[in-house]
């Protein structure tokens, strides 16, 4: 029996654990959410947000609400799949797509509960080209979804066997989704409790599916 078998039978992997304790900390925020208590201190954040004003930033937020929209997304996991696939990893090199369930849980959410759009004099202006629907809530975003699904994900695919770099490459790629994602608090368009549900919804997602194609692609190199 190998080591990499081994672990596997002695218990949660670290990944599992941490993607088990995210979606608990995703559901109890969710819960409080729906509670309206934590609108005030959005708003309050927000509102800061809004008097922080450094163009660079600006024009960094712009690009990046572009370049996390679902139709980028889409390209991305596109490309990833491919590359998955050409290296091995099998029906699981469908893992970047994998951001299109949580897409459908994001929807649902933003039906069922009650948190209102951010009022339109918290926005900054920006040119957002793209496709968008509207509709009556906000929790979770789907931009903070992504960032966090595509970033850990990617962190965890080039993070090696190493534990050291895997806990560096790992701690880079939340940095790199957590400032990907506050950009949509700079631009006004969603609360904090949106953007952090978001972030937790998709880092949980992306730990189990990094996980399993990293399991899939070392299995096929030592057989």
């Amino acid at each position: 029996m190998n080591r990499a078998h081994h672990d596997r039978r002695s218990g949660l992997s670290w990944q599992a654990v941490a993607s088990l304790s995210g979606i608990a900390l995703f559901l109890v925020l969710s819960a409080v959410v729906q509670t309206g208590v934590l609108r005030e201190a959005d708003a309050g954040i927000s509102l800061a947000a809004r008097g922080y004003t450094v163009p660079p930033l600006d024009v960094a937020a712009s690009v990046t609400a572009v370049l996390l929209s679902f139709e980028f997304s889409m390209a991305y996991a596109a490309i990833g799949t491919f590359v998955l696939w050409r290296s091995g990893a099998g029906a699981w090199s469908l893992a970047p797509f994998g951001f299109l369930a949580l897409t459908a849980i994001e929807l649902v959410l933003k039906i069922l509960l009650s948190q209102p759009p951010t009022p339109s004099d918290l926005h900054r202006p920006f040119s957002y080209p793209l496709f968008t629907i509207n509709l009556d809530g906000s929790y979770p975003s789907g931009h903070g979804i992504r960032s966090a699904y595509f970033t850990v994900l990617a962190a965890q695919l080039l993070a090696g066997r190493s534990r050291f770099r895997q806990a560096a490459t790992l701690a880079l790629g939340l940095v790199f989704g957590v400032l990907l994602a506050s950009s949509r608090i700079h631009l006004g368009v969603h609360w904090t409790s949106d953007v952090v549900g978001g972030f937790l919804l998709g880092a949980s997602a992306a730990l189990v599916l990094g996980q399993a194609v990293q399991q899939r692609l070392a299995a096929r190199v030592t057989i």
